[in-house]
């Protein structure tokens, strides 16, 4: 749902009765209460239909819990309202003086919504949005089983041109009073859904005078979600202020676009736009240990230096500089706590970053207690698909999640936004991503330069990670073996690795398969042949794969003491019963279900038990390894 939803109430107020020197009066004196007696709704996030629900845990206490958020970063709005509460707690009069702070809250407050008209098409016609290129329409919940709307029953589409646009104004006259006492924002939110390669959305906000000269104007970063998702724009309103012009902007690159629009609303309110409506990507966690965590996002061109404010409060306290590789930026946060929360956020933007949490890891030894992970592959160009799947997994709080390979259809920047950052983003800021690269990620060291641009970790092409008791080996199974045999041999020889109660990797392709649709893949020679015997003598207890589009379980009494599992189910084209491709005798006892899904680990002590959840909900099938 949109940041703040229209209602028919809205509507009613933008045709009120009240004349205006009656509105102006009622603003300047108090206008919180015109808003209640005008029964406008309260600006705030809503709950995506298919996203885990928002976090209902005040930001301000510190507890063991994340501000992870739904789809419309409702709980990250929540938390810095929740903050800005405390603050003006902390620097107000006493109990004794609440009216008077009331009064004071009153005056220094404006919250205002619903001022767009048809934000969601709800009407069935365009009106009064305007178009000035394209072919937009209003389509039908259900419309010939196509895209369905991001809410609603309607959305509007851009057709098949390659350039489209639309815009509409918004009369601000009645609330000019608080326009030209300067210190408010416009905030404007759409779903987009940009479905074609290399198409861009912009969002535009300008504002005009009472003679129709532009005043100031923002846009958003581009839109590149190939399916819905919430772009922002945020706009200082300079005093003089009497309009608003509000667009919708699509490029399709010279192909036809196939954008489309949902859930446009707009809010004038005293708040400043947040750093995250200036972010291409992120931010995004990654590679977690106990004393560190890597910060990632992207802008839309290479900005200032930026830095990230964090601390075990949100107070913060401590900042690090960012790394900048172009418009990609990084910041690896070090010398923590393990087993804490901590705040953070970005700085250095003109406006501030919103307030995220994370947890670090455990330190290396027993569990403290109970945690899980997740582990997903293959979701590449099935956004569809992979956004419930993403939803899944965030809302059983995982402490991190894991890919096994190719998270993109090609490895180029535009994927990587769309097919694999857009639908994790609104858990990615508080739940870090650890994977292995696939075969539709790296095919050369450009491609493997954006895994690493977004998707930090010490080496792309094998690296090993402590979790408190579980030790975790991401290995290429594209990289030769003279690049991950040293550093396979230097983590099998560390104390790191020999301690640990459990043992698991994480690999792109299985060393063996018996279904390949349309193809006689097999299974990955150099996985069977060298990786598969390093994994037996070190003792290595799991390997999580991808590649094969499907689940199956191998037991490790028939593949020489080793749980192999195939997690290719989060999105990707299914393979099908029927198509058979090989006959192993090392999986005749194995299961194999052919349906999108991800794997739960969850460890108790030294024993860990996976489940298999299809994206319907139900388990498909458990295992466990470790020790009871």
């Amino acid at each position: 749902m949109s940041r703040c939803q229209a209602t028919a109430l809205d509507e009613e107020y933008l045709a009120s009765p009240l004349d205006s020197p009656t509105l102006l009066l009622l603003m300047s004196f108090r206008p919180a209460l015109l808003i209640a007696l005008l029964a406008l709704p309260a600006c705030s996030g809503g709950s995506s239909s298919d996203g885990p629900p928002a976090d209902q845990t005040d930001a301000a206490d510190a507890q063991d819990s994340s501000l992870s958020t739904d789809g419309n970063d409702a709980g990250a709005h929540e938390a810095d309202a929740a903050l800005e509460a405390e603050a003006t707690t902390d620097t107000s009069l006493d109990a004794a003086d609440g009216d008077e702070q009331e009064a004071q809250a009153e005056a220094s407050t404006f919250e205002l919504c619903g001022l767009l008209q048809n934000g969601g098409a709800e009407s069935a016609d365009l009106a009064p949005w305007q178009v000035d290129a394209g072919s937009w329409s209003v389509v039908a919940k259900d419309a010939d089983a196509g895209v369905q709307p991001a809410e609603g029953s309607y959305f509007l589409s851009a057709g098949t041109e390659p350039d489209a646009s639309l815009w509409q104004t918004v009369a601000l006259d009645t609330v000019a009073t608080h326009l030209d006492q300067g210190g408010l924002f416009a905030h404007l939110t759409v779903q987009t859904r940009v479905q074609a390669d290399g198409a861009r959305a912009w969002l535009d906000l300008e504002a005009f005078d009472a003679s129709k000269q532009s005043l100031a104007k923002a846009s958003s970063v581009p839109l590149v979600n190939a399916w819905w998702g919430e772009g922002k724009v945020g706009l200082e309103l300079p005093a003089g202020t009497r309009s608003l012009r509000v667009g919708v902007r699509v490029d399709g690159a010279g192909a036809p676009a196939l954008a489309h629009v949902d859930g446009a609303a707009l809010c004038l309110d005293s708040k400043a736009p947040s750093a995250e409506e200036q972010l291409v990507t992120g931010p995004t966690l990654s590679w977690p240990v106990s004393d560190a965590i890597t910060v990632s996002w992207e802008l839309d061109q290479p900005g200032p230096a930026l830095s990230v404010a964090y601390g075990p409060t949100p107070a913060l306290g401590e900042s690090t500089d960012a790394s900048a590789q172009g418009h990609h930026y990084q910041v690896r946060l070090a010398g923590l706590a393990p087993d804490t929360d901590y705040y953070y956020r970005i700085q250095g933007l003109p406006y501030p970053g919103e307030l995220h949490k994370f947890r670090t890891a455990p330190p290396s030894g027993p569990a403290p207690k109970p945690y899980s992970f997740t582990v997903w592959g293959d979701n590449q160009d099935g956004v569809d698909a992979f956004r419930g799947i993403a939803a899944q997994m965030a809302a059983l709080s995982p402490s991190f999640m894991v890919s096994a390979g190719d998270q993109v259809q090609d490895g180029s920047e535009a994927h990587y936004h769309s097919q694999l950052l857009a639908p994790l983003s609104p858990w990615a800021a508080s739940i870090p991503l650890i994977g292995a690269p696939g075969n539709h990620n790296t095919s050369g060291d450009l491609l493997l330069a954006q895994w690493d641009q977004h998707l930090p970790q010490p080496d792309p092409n094998c690296f090993g990670l402590r979790y408190a008791n579980l030790y975790l080996v991401s290995v290429d199974t594209n990289a030769a073996l003279a690049v991950s045999l040293p550093c396979l041999n230097k983590i099998f020889a560390s104390s790191d690795y020999k301690t640990a109660d459990l043992k698991a990797a994480v690999l792109h392709e299985p060393p063996r398969n018996d279904y390949w649709a349309g193809g006689s893949f097999k299974g990955n020679d150099f996985v069977r042949l060298y990786l598969e015997p390093l994994f037996v003598a070190s003792g290595m207890q799991v390997v999580f794969t991808g590649h094969v589009h499907m689940y199956f379980w191998a037991p490790p009494a028939d593949t020489q003491g080793i749980t192999w599992v195939t997690t290719g189910g989060g999105g990707g084209s299914l393979e099908g019963p029927g198509d058979k491709t090989a006959d192993w005798p090392e999986l005749d006892n194995g299961v194999f279900v052919f349906r999108h899904h991800f794997l739960r680990a969850t460890v108790q002590g030294k024993s860990m038990q996976v489940d298999a959840i299809a994206d319907t909900g139900e388990t498909l099938h458990s295992f466990t390894v470790g020790t009871p």
